[in-house]
């Protein structure tokens, strides 16, 4: 066999090898659908990995067209490889939508139906399908507004500090923060709500509502016979005057 036509041989096997390589070293998600230019963009190394074998692929094909005769049959032989190789790589970007459609529909389907949790947990797992993360965020904000309605403020709260840079969820986040450490302060749970009005400080009132949470706990260990907490409290209140006697009259009890 002649030096052309081994090489010409092996060139073909190259390009067969790529082909078969393609779907084993590029799963669905790596790619996305959202760039108006281009149909596929990649992250990081497998974007450099795919352009090098799509590389060697032409690269092959320009190297059999070199080694071979032109005839009819060569021509013919030149536009079956440039199609497998478009078919190839078509094939491959095509396997998102087909693997991915049903269990985005279904999630669709969920998020109608109010069932929220559902929902985002399915679109989590789709990663960057279709626009799967913004509907997440999305059925987020309207799960959350739903908590809110119904007076959830906890729930409410958790779920808008989850997405506090979509739409208007930091001011929603704040104002459930705000409402739910107020419901505390009502069950006497004292701790937890001055740990939620200070991650809100600047916010309506909230500056005289610790005050009054912190005065009201200092109470409640005064009369607990709690005395050094009540002084570490009541000390901490040093514009309130009665917490200033309070503070004199716990110490007299140690």
């Amino acid at each position: 066999m002649s030096e052309n036509k081994k090489d010409m041989t092996s060139e073909y096997r190259r390009v067969s090898d790529i082909f078969s390589g393609l779907s084993e070293h590029y799963t669905p998600q790596e790619f996305r659908f959202k760039a108006p230019v281009k149909k596929r963009v990649l992250d990081g190394k497998a974007s450099v990995a795919l352009e090098k074998n799509e590389q060697d692929i032409f690269t092959s094909v320009k190297r059999v067209t070199k080694y071979t005769p032109i005839s009819g049959k060569n021509v013919f032989a030149g536009f079956l490889i440039m199609f497998l190789v478009a078919a190839a790589i078509f094939g491959v970007l095509a396997v998102p939508e087909i693997m991915y459609r049903d269990d985005y529909n279904e999630a669709m389907t969920m998020y109608k139906n109010g069932q929220y949790s559902a929902a985002v947990s399915k679109l989590s797992e789709l990663g960057n399908f279709r626009d799967s993360t913004e509907m997440v965020y999305k059925i987020k904000y309207d799960w959350a507004s739903s908590h809110f309605s119904l007076g959830e403020y906890k729930e409410a709260m958790e779920l808008f500090s989850s997405i506090v840079g979509y739409e208007d969820s930091y001011e929603r986040y704040r104002e459930s923060t705000y409402l739910y450490a107020g419901e505390l302060y009502s069950d006497a749970q004292f701790d937890e709500a001055v740990r939620l009005y200070e991650t809100i400080l600047d916010y309506k009132d909230v500056s005289e509502k610790l005050a009054e949470t912190v005065y009201e706990n200092a109470f409640n260990a005064f009369m607990s016979a709690d005395y050094e907490r009540a002084i570490r409290l009541f000390s901490a209140l040093e514009d309130n005057e009665d917490a200033k006697q309070f503070a004199i009259i716990s110490k007299a009890y140690l």
